[in-house]
């Protein structure tokens, strides 16, 4: 059974409980390091973005590809709006001429989502986004995916309405079908898709397996789930040729 360090400083986050809790219920060995860069070869990170990609570069694995929005996720069927790449500067020039939302690329955020002029004027104007026009969601959902197949599902969002629609399944599973990103896939990751406010569902963005958050019931079917999607995912960036992080290699 594969070994799981657990990172000190995150160790009573959902994600360690959520792991340690099933790992030592089926006798796995599960250790807590303070620092990824000292965690041994072999063994599974768990923990932030930056204690992770800490351990795989240790482990001399190399550092997954950024897929919030994969290539062939990101038509107008399947996000309801149109969503670019451009410098926060490009960004901030919109945004004078109409509504406009971003949020940073890469694995590790600066700032969080919201309107370009009203983020930190020191930002580097050369800094990597992804922006499109402002939606309203009245709930979002995460999908929990292993080999293109629904594990389970959470919703996520604190302030949203009680009542709000669930996500429509048929177009979860769409997205799933799609020809080329059933191909590019990774082996596990996360859909997050919301309801707009005319009740359409659409894709929110897609998480990688390898540092993913857990929300929801701390249940033991859930826990061993969530469990064995990152073992999925760490086993195929560990067993990949240097290739850019095994499936869903390369930028979008």
């Amino acid at each position: 059974m594969l070994s799981i360090a657990i990172e000190m400083a995150n160790r009573g986050s959902p994600e360690s409980l959520a792991v340690y809790y099933v790992h030592r219920m089926e006798r796995g060995t599960v250790v807590g390091i303070a620092h990824g860069q000292d965690v041994p070869a072999g063994t599974m990170p768990v923990g932030s973005v930056r204690f992770v990609l800490d351990a795989f570069h240790a482990q001399g694995l190399p550092e997954p590809p950024v897929i919030h929005y994969p290539k062939p996720l990101r038509s107008f069927c399947f996000m309801g709006r149109r969503v670019a790449r451009m410098s926060l500067a490009e960004a901030r020039r919109k945004a004078l001429a109409q509504p406009l939302w971003c949020k940073a690329d890469g694995h590790e955020k600066p700032f969080p989502p919201g309107t370009p002029l009203d983020l930190d004027p020191e930002l580097p104007d050369e800094l990597p986004v992804w922006a499109a026009p402002p939606v309203t969601f009245l709930s979002e959902w995460r999908f929990y995916i292993a080999q293109q197949r629904i594990l389970f599902s959470e919703r996520y969002d604190p302030y949203g309405v009680e009542e709000a629609p669930r996500p429509d399944l048929e177009m979860v599973t769409a997205m799933l079908s799609q020809p080329r990103w059933a191909l590019d896939a990774p082996a596990g990751y996360s859909l997050d898709v919301g309801v707009l406010a005319n009740g359409r569902t659409v894709l929110v963005e897609v998480n990688d397996g390898w540092a993913l958050g857990f929300y929801g019931r701390m249940s033991l079917e859930h826990c061993r789930m969530y469990r064995d999607l990152l073992v999925q995912r760490y086993l195929e960036l560990r067993d990949a040729p240097d290739t850019g992080g095994g499936r869903a290699g390369g930028r979008p």
